[in-house]
């Protein structure tokens, strides 16, 4: 079901209708119905291994938490471009998991918390990337000489499994970390599939939305007013300016060779508006009727493009992806506690995972290591400007117009390698660069 579609309309107005028309205590359940309904509406059968997966970790949870779960707040969000000599502290502070319990249990549990991640990760493997590996293979053995190949049936994946995952995980970890409770079923079962974000995010934290607290809420004029107003705003996003910049970009990328420089950079511009505009008003689109509800939903864009330099881009742009990469990656490799040169090696890691996150093919992991390298090589500047004394330029107008001019330049680049295969990508990228 598709956000700029009336069945969509349809869906959610009546949905808002009975979600504030029943008692309180069966609206936490109209909910779950509805994102059930929903994502049945794309392909029915995956909805038995969506729920099926999510009973598992259900049960996982309530096995694998402290017997005193901490009831503060979460830990807190990391960066991936932040400063090695902040120390170790500049990581997500949490509780120890292993409270009162014996040793043998504590093995246990771990042991169980590895396996259902490992089983998390597994599924999303085995339906995203079967194909991706099956391919890496079939090159790597033509490259050798030789004639055998791998040949796998095509995969139809479930919608949506890679933010399925993610917050799988995400609730995995924090349960076993004890930053909070197991759930009740119920309230689990609505973060699992609350509809607004059920698609493409933005990526949800348990402790954040709590149906627990949100669900008692009355209805709020606020909060209507706010919510339509986010509609429509995502809505012009994406119809008035994605949805007409596409159809002008498709074709350049699709063939270079036949295009001026002026033109390969016009597409490239127009694509980065294109994916900008079409993302941000997906997201907007999503806040927005969450807060019919009364729920929250974390903001995913600030400005991205108006960045001084690529640690801020990144801090900007899809922001619950860059904050869970941050604190169930990038710190769990080390982050920035184990020297300079160690946190550069985890930004190119995680990174590079990010790219893959996107899409399982070469081009999305290039992207996302450079990104890496990028924020490597703001890093290693940043440094070096400090220990030779240099001001800071994004203290002046002037540095941060040219700051953002820079790293806007620089994303776009990246975006070719993002929208093309590597072989068309090379093309372009060295057309642009050498103005030919």
């Amino acid at each position: 079901m598709i956000f700029n579609t009336w069945i969509y309309g349809l869906f959610l107005l009546a949905t808002f209708l009975a979600y504030w028309l029943t008692p309180e205590r069966v609206r936490q359940w109209l909910l779950i119905g509805a994102g059930a309904f929903f994502y049945t509406y794309y392909f029915p059968p995956h909805l038995i291994l969506i729920a099926a997966s999510m009973l598992i970790v259900f049960w996982v949870a309530g096995r694998i938490a402290p017997r005193e779960a901490a009831t503060g707040q979460s830990a807190g969000v990391g960066d991936l471009a932040v400063d090695p000599q902040l120390g170790p502290d500049s990581g997500p502070d949490s509780p120890d998991p292993r409270l009162a319990i014996p040793e043998s249990a504590a093995r246990q549990r771990r042991r169980m918390f590895i396996l259902a991640v490992t089983a998390c990760v597994g599924l999303l493997a085995y339906y995203k990337y079967q194909g991706f590996l099956a391919n890496s293979i079939n090159e790597l053995l033509g490259a050798l000489g030789m004639t055998t190949r791998v040949e796998l049936r095509p995969l139809r994946a479930p919608l949506a499994i890679s933010f399925f995952m993610f917050e799988y995980v995400h609730y995995l970890i924090e349960v076993y970390r004890g930053t909070f409770r197991p759930a009740s079923f119920r309230d689990f079962a609505l973060f699992i599939f609350f509809f607004p974000t059920l698609i493409c995010g933005p990526i949800k934290r348990f402790q954040q939305f709590n149906p627990q607290k949100y669900s008692r809420r009355s209805l709020d004029p606020a909060n209507i007013h706010d919510g339509l107003e986010r509609i429509l705003f995502g809505l012009s996003k994406k119809t008035l300016i994605a949805d007409q910049i596409a159809p002008w970009c498709a074709p350049v990328f699709l063939d270079p060779s036949g295009y001026t420089w002026v033109q390969l950079w016009l597409a490239v511009y127009g694509y980065a508006m294109q994916i900008y505009f079409d993302f941000s008003g997906y997201s907007d689109i999503a806040i927005g009727s969450a807060k019919l509800f009364g729920y929250p939903v974390p903001e995913n864009f600030n400005y991205p493009y108006l960045q001084a330099n690529i640690t801020q881009f990144w801090r900007s742009w899809h922001m619950s992806l860059t904050s869970w990469i941050t604190d169930y990656l990038y710190i769990p490799l080390g982050g920035n506690r184990h020297g300079e040169l160690r946190s550069y090696g985890n930004r190119l890691v995680a990174m590079t995972i990010c790219g893959l996150w996107h899409g399982a093919a070469f081009h999305f992991m290039v992207w996302g290591l450079y990104h890496g390298v990028a924020l490597n090589l703001y890093q290693i500047y940043r440094k070096t400007r400090t220990r030779l004394g240099w001001a800071d330029p994004s203290e002046s107008l002037p540095s941060r117009v040219v700051g953002a001019l820079i790293t806007f330049h620089v994303v776009c680049l990246g975006w070719v390698l993002f929208v093309c295969d590597l072989d068309k990508a090379w093309v372009i990228i060295w057309r642009l660069v050498t103005l030919t």
